[in-house]
Order: C-alpha cells, then structure tokens, then sequence
C-alpha cells in the first residue's frame, strides 16, 4: 500500500474543496505530512498547507484559525528545522490575513469559536434568504407594472388611432 502522489493529492484536495461552499482552517505548530512525489515546480506543502492553498485558488472563504503555542497539542514527536521553519512561515502568513482570522489559546477556545462562526453563517444565510424573496417580490411588482404599461399603452396607441382616423375623416369633409 502507498500513499498517494502530489499530483492525486491535489486533484482531490481541489475536488473536495470545489465543492464547499467556505473552508474552515486550523493552523497548528506542526507541519505534518506532505504528499510524495512532489513536482519541482511546486514549494513543499503540508497537506494541510495545500488545502489552505486550494480554497484560496478557488476562491472559496477561508476562515483561519492559528492555534497559540501554549495550546495545548496532541504528544508528538519532534519535526526536522526545515519543517518546523515551514509550518512558523505558513502560521505568520495566516495571522497576517486581512480576512477573518483568529488566535485561539485552548481547545474549547477554538470549539467555541467554530461555533460562533458556525452561528453567525446561518444568520447570514437566513439574511441571504430573506433579501431574496423581497427581491423576488419587488420583481413580482415591477412585472405587474409593466403589464400595466402595456395595457395602457396599448389603450393610448387605439385612442390615437381613432382620433387620428376622425380627423382624416373631418379633413376630407372640409
């Protein structure tokens, strides 16, 4: 059993997040694994890393949580200085966002965050929800406006007609 190249990695890394509609992302101390078989065009990437990537590519909203170093991590065993001065260089270009990013210091810190978010995106598609129906119905009148125009147009465009008749009419009489 193998684990994946980087090329299927990121076919479905891209698959996946294509079909989110926002990304959730915890940034750690660690680095973590990267995919094998890395093109030489492409910088070293955790796959955590390249997710981050991908939902900025795609343009999907990215909600960026860095974890404090005080956080208090799962044991494990120490990363080389090459991946450790990767995963510092990933986790300062995430608090340097300008979008919603935030540094938590626990474990239920960063549960009641998500959860915050979590809330706040329903809100905001409850708000989406109800603007389109008002838009809906605004539609709705504009339409019944319209129809009314045409109706009444059409009134003025016989009435002149007829007049325009009575008075070729009164005209040949003359």
């Amino acid at each position: 059993n193998f684990p994946p190249d980087y090329r299927k990695v990121e076919e479905m890394l891209h698959s996946l997040i294509e079909s989110c509609d926002a990304v959730i992302h915890i940034a750690g101390v660690c680095y973590g694994s990267e995919p094998r078989n890395r093109p030489s065009d492409k910088s070293r990437r955790s796959y955590t890393q390249m997710e981050y990537d991908i939902a900025q590519e795609l343009g999907r909203p990215l909600y960026v949580f860095v974890c404090a170093e005080t956080f208090p991590y799962d044991p494990h065993s120490p990363e080389s200085d090459d991946a450790a001065a990767l995963q510092m260089a990933h986790r300062n270009a995430c608090l340097g966002r300008q979008e919603i990013r935030e540094k938590v210091a626990t474990t239920a810190e960063l549960e009641k965050r998500v959860s915050q978010l979590h809330e706040h995106l329903r809100r905001l598609e409850r708000q989406i929800l109800e603007t389109s129906d008002a838009v809906k119905a605004v539609g709705a009148q504009v339409e019944e406006v319209q129809s009314l125009q045409r109706v009444q147009n059409e009134k003025l465009d016989k009435q002149e007609d007829r007049l325009i008749k009575s008075l070729r009419a009164d005209l040949r009489a003359l």
